[in-house]
């Protein structure tokens, strides 16, 4: 799934890596292009063939553990559109047991932003979240500006609320790529 010379980045950028072997389907070698620290719990985005229904059955065990806690936003990060309308399939009867619960739609990766005008317009997310730093990663830092400020436009359009998450001061200072 990844290619030789590809550029992996770890986290919101703090580390980013080039493959330089495929050993085997299972081990690849890398090359480490910045001094960035590999810490715990930090994304690493590489396509998976994990079944999505069993994603979502987890989800869904998460969901009933904690809807007796006032639970009051969840967050959905979008994928791809075939993916995320499994994911409202089968989430969207928990989710909607809940009172008051906002549901936020994640965007920033390729996909979302391809499919960013059926996402907004889609009753069943209540909010929008535009990740910076994941478009940072996936896109070229110079145009994620530029697509925040589409993504609000259409956003307010659609009378959704957006967060824009960014971390960019110290980006600049310790990461690959802003």
């Amino acid at each position: 799934i990844v290619q030789l010379n590809q550029t992996l980045i770890i986290g919101d950028g703090e580390v980013a890596l080039e493959v330089t072997q495929i050993i085997d389907q299972d081990t690849i070698k890398v090359r480490m292009l910045n001094n960035g620290v590999l810490q715990y719990m930090r994304p690493i985005n590489i396509r998976s063939d994990q079944d999505i229904g069993e994603i979502a059955e987890k989800y869904i065990g998460i969901i009933n553990k904690v809807k007796d806690l006032d639970v009051r936003f969840v967050s959905i990060p979008y994928i791809e559109k075939s993916i995320n309308e499994i994911i409202k399939s089968k989430l969207g009867k928990p989710l909607n047991k809940i009172r008051k619960l906002k549901k936020i739609i994640k965007i920033g990766s390729i996909g979302s932003l391809k499919d960013i005008d059926s996402i907004l317009s889609d009753p069943f997310y209540d909010m929008v979240i535009f990740n910076r730093g994941l478009a940072g990663v996936n896109f070229p830092y110079e145009r994620v500006g530029l697509m925040q400020k589409e993504i609000v436009k259409k956003a307010k359009k659609q009378k959704k609320s957006i967060i824009i998450f960014t971390d960019i001061l110290e980006s600049t200072m310790k990461n690959f790529i802003p």
